[in-house]
């Protein structure tokens, strides 16, 4: 008789969070969750019941607590802590037990096909409120916009107006480029001349310390990078906050110098701004801009671009109208003053400065159907693709 198998996937972002989900299933996989979860009687577990248990490594060490969901024929949720060691954990004790251990992008036979498939697949990819809200309502919003457009369809008696559906496919797609950055972190880097409080801002915005701060010009010889959860709050009280992950990137002050290894250091902080998707200037507020700054504020004036003017906390009075006039934000490094306007800057620069449960193009098949709707001039072909993207 062939061995029933069972496999285990992560459900939930590889991050911290506050519970973590694994999917086992499989025929042998009543057979893995005894071995972890000796305590838990799942033969009284009918599909849709639930029950808790101490989940246990090989050695009988308790790993977590755990709520088991039983919601299919020989498949099985774990919801436990989610602290990255407790699910990693988990997981090793179910490879121990007889799981495969898959990756999420490799979990399209456990998940389902379709629409709804693509969702769980990328669930695991949502690593914040705003990605997590925007993936579960792709079903019901893209639904809504293939019957808006079936319907349009319908109408027409010639594919004369097809232009119509072909500039909507296309913003689609713009829209879609831009919430992709809600699940792939955008690069964000921070650049300015030595001892604007680079690093310092680096660190405040990731909420812990990262980079190396020293009053002494040049401290930073390359570039540093980790990632930050950026928010950006509404504009009213009906909106709800934005948060998206970016990759913060903190460089070497830009200044004329002799030393050789600083000059290399200095190219390699152009290289990160130039595949930057977002670049903050930094500029110390406590001075004025001076005329190298302002050459290399010139320098990235056609790029996404954030000014900001940090250490306010150094000054009395008002921003200085130099800085004023130039748009830049007055922010505090140290006290943490203004990090929300450059946080919501950014994220305004990426286009997601409001997130709503909007349709996106968020997996490369969809991509290609919306690809090939905003060319296809065959009505009937349309309706066809329309069908295949829900």
């Amino acid at each position: 008789m062939a061995q029933m198998h069972a496999d285990a996937v992560r459900l939930t972002a590889d991050s911290p969070g506050a519970i973590g989900v694994i999917l086992l299933a499989g025929g042998g996989a009543e057979g893995v969750l005894r071995g972890v979860g000796p305590s838990l009687c799942i033969e009284r577990l009918a599909v849709g019941a639930f029950g808790k248990t101490i989940l246990q490594a090989s050695d009988g060490a308790a790993l977590d607590d755990a709520l088991v969901v039983h919601t299919g024929e020989d498949r099985w949720e774990l919801h436990i802590h989610g602290g990255t060691a407790v699910v990693d954990a988990v997981l090793e004790a179910l490879g121990v037990a007889g799981a495969r251990i898959i990756p999420p992008a490799q979990a399209g036979h456990l998940l389902g096909v379709g629409m709804d498939g693509e969702v769980q697949l990328a669930l695991p990819q949502a690593a914040t409120e705003t990605a997590l809200r925007l993936l579960l309502a792709q079903s019901a919003a893209w639904r809504a916009w293939a019957t808006h457009w079936r319907g349009w369809l319908a109408r027409q008696a010639t594919g004369a107006t097809l232009w119509e559906m072909h500039s909507a496919a296309q913003w689609l797609l713009e829209r879609s480029a831009a919430l992709c950055r809600v699940l792939e972190p955008a690069r964000v880097a921070i650049i300015g001349a030595p001892n604007v409080g680079k690093s310092t801002l680096a660190n405040a915005l990731l909420g812990r310390p990262v980079s190396i701060t020293s009053a002494l010009a040049g401290t930073t010889r390359d570039w540093v990078d980790a990632q930050a959860i950026f928010v950006a709050q509404p504009a009213d009280a009906s909106g709800q906050a934005v948060q998206a992950p970016v990759l913060l990137v903190d460089t070497a002050g830009l200044r004329e110098t002799g030393d050789a290894l600083e000059r290399a250091s200095i190219a390699r902080t152009h290289r990160q701004a130039a595949q930057a998707d977002v670049i903050v200037l930094l500029f110390d507020a406590t001075r004025g801009p001076t005329s190298d700054e302002l050459a290399l504020l010139d320098s990235y004036q056609n790029r996404p671009l954030v000014l900001a003017a940090n250490k306010i906390d150094a000054v009395s009075g008002p921003l200085a109208a130099a800085y004023a006039d130039l748009g830049a934000w007055a922010v505090s490094a140290k006290t943490h003053r203004g990090l929300d306007t450059v946080m919501a800057a950014a994220l305004g620069q990426l286009d997601l400065g409001a997130v709503g449960g909007e349709c996106f193009a968020f997996t490369a098949r969809m991509r290609s159907l919306l690809t090939e709707l905003s060319v296809c001039n065959d009505a009937s072909a349309c309706a066809a693709l329309l069908e295949r993207l829900v």
